[in-house]
């Protein structure tokens, strides 16, 4: 059975600045959670794997959410849906070999198409902490 995740918990957050990513950090900062990690594009970027692992070296988490990737909307990703979907899988595969190498305790691994915000971020955000918590109590097997 899984154990709730401590409140000082060092919780990398990929993606913290976007839609999805927001909702979550938002929502942990609310469940009192007091050691978020999180790094603008610009402080680290995801499609290099030396950067990643620099990230995970340097900062410890414990607990990975990965809600980061590349996204402009339906226009764009119609028009170059090669880009963004090899960039997508850069930025997943570099962060998840990371989380790997770092044997972390638990990651929520996010892939999201467009959905209006009509509350569904916060209720997204509500079903990734239960799963993060205790995964059978978010639906999933434990």
């Amino acid at each position: 059975m899984a154990t709730a995740i401590p409140l000082d918990a060092r919780i990398y957050v990929a993606g913290h600045a976007g839609v999805a990513g927001s909702a979550i950090v938002r929502r942990l900062q609310r469940e009192g959670f007091s050691h978020l990690i999180v790094r603008r594009r610009a402080d680290v970027d995801l499609n290099d794997q030396s950067a990643v692992a620099m990230l995970f070296r340097t900062t410890g988490p414990e607990y990975l959410v990965l809600a980061a990737g590349r996204v402009g909307g339906i226009a764009a990703n119609m028009a170059a849906p090669v880009e963004f979907l090899v960039q997508n899988l850069a930025i997943q595969s570099n962060v998840l070999l990371s989380y790997l190498e770092a044997a972390l305790r638990k990651t929520v691994f996010l892939g999201l198409h467009p959905v209006p915000d009509n509350g569904k971020l916060e209720r997204l955000a509500q079903t990734i902490l239960a799963f993060i918590e205790r995964p059978s109590a978010a639906g999933f097997p434990g």
